[in-house]
């Protein structure tokens, strides 16, 4: 995930409409700050056993505006 927007986010929640919270950070908090900084590519992974037919899953990302905490921002 990259953040395309102006500040940099904070507390980054990333969900999958099938696995839930089962998404586990792997890598891109270069400067290890738990910041989303827009020099930064965060990048997940999570491991589930696929059915047979077509897989079709939704990620959803929530998170804070790190100069201004009470804003959130969400993204799919």
């Amino acid at each position: 995930m990259t953040d395309t927007g102006d500040v940099p986010l904070a507390n980054v929640l990333v969900t999958d409409d099938q696995l839930g919270l089962l998404l586990t950070f792997l890598t891109g908090d270069s400067n290890s700050n738990g910041q989303l900084d827009l020099t930064e590519t965060w990048i997940y992974t999570a491991t589930a056993t696929a059915l047979t037919g077509q897989q079709a899953n939704i990620g959803t990302v929530s998170a804070n505006d790190a100069t201004n905490p009470s804003t959130t921002v969400t993204d799919k």
